[in-house]
């Protein structure tokens, strides 16, 4: 842990964790002629061969038919299988925190623009529903102080732990139902922006030039085919409107990871959220141990 950085609420330097800008997109529609065949291109290099030929000639809404999207939620790995390009210094820094006394496993969530608030629903319903009875009661308890206009969280979690108590493979497959996960998601979403909103003083650098703060608290909440990515000031937000300790491990760099924590100054008893941080996307990291019990006895792939 010597070579990781430790920085205490503070904001990543240089990656706000925003949508991708509208100049981006517009770029990437006005070349959309020269993707599609790149897309093929791509394609035929990765398909098994028998597919390859037929690959090249079909149009590209039949190619995206062709793939299977990953879950919501994937089973657990190690951390140090970490896939993305990294460094291998980062790599084994990363092998520190399988290490006691966290143990902490990778739990990869799928990019959809969903993946802050999803990780951390996850984590909480997760969390409590493999550390047994005392841990869903303590959840049930830490929810139950949260204030009034936050409620509707405590209701979606609640929905999302509906019969998985203490069964950790029902608890997995129910973060993967698309309808309860992303009722989770729209819940940390409005919870957010609404604790955002009431501390506007402390939230309105999230506006530019280009988007005021009552538009891009707007555009945060939604839930459309395009969802704005959550960030670091989200997850501030979070942490404050919920009482969660949230701490997340950043390898976005080039030669070592960053850790960034929130709510250090909560008590103990607060639920604690392990994020797993690359550019824009979230990942996360769960415990190997709660209550006793070892997340082993999750399925693995």
């Amino acid at each position: 842990m010597s070579l990781i950085s430790i920085v205490s609420h503070s904001r990543p330097p240089a990656l706000t964790g925003d949508s991708v800008p509208s100049e981006e997109v517009g770029s990437s529609q006005a070349r959309s002629r020269s993707s599609n065949l790149f897309l093929i291109s791509v394609v035929s290099h990765s398909l098994p061969h028998a597919l390859t030929p037929r690959a090249c000639c079909m149009p590209q809404a039949a190619l995206y038919e062709q793939f299977v999207a990953p879950p919501l939620v994937a089973k657990l790995t190690p951390l140090s299988d970490l896939s993305e390009d990294i460094s291998n210094a980062m790599r084994e820094q990363l092998r520190e925190f399988e290490l006691a006394p966290l143990h902490l496993r990778l739990a990869r969530i799928r990019g959809d623009g969903h993946c802050l608030f999803r990780a951390i629903a996850a984590s909480l319903v997760l969390g409590a529903a493999w550390g047994g009875h005392s841990a869903l009661d303590c959840l049930a308890d830490h929810l139950a102080q949260v204030a009034p206009e936050h409620v509707h969280v405590a209701d979606a979690l609640q929905t999302l732990l509906t019969g998985c108590a203490a069964d950790c493979t029902r608890a997995l497959a129910q973060v993967n139902e698309v309808e309860p996960s992303d009722m989770a998601v729209e819940a940390l979403r409005r919870c957010a922006m609404s604790h955002m909103c009431r501390h506007e003083d402390r939230f309105c650098l999230c506006s530019s030039e280009n988007e005021d703060f009552d538009a891009y608290c707007e555009r945060m909440q939604g839930m459309g085919a395009a969802p704005a990515y959550g960030g670091h000031s989200e997850v501030v937000a979070l942490s404050e409107a919920l009482s969660l300790r949230v701490e997340i491990v950043d390898c976005s760099g080039i030669t070592e990871l960053q850790l960034y924590r929130m709510g250090e100054q909560l008590p103990q008893s607060c639920p604690t959220i392990y994020l797993l941080r690359r550019g824009l996307h979230y990942h996360l990291m769960l415990s190997a141990s709660a209550e006793g019990e070892c997340i082993d006895q999750l399925p693995q792939q």
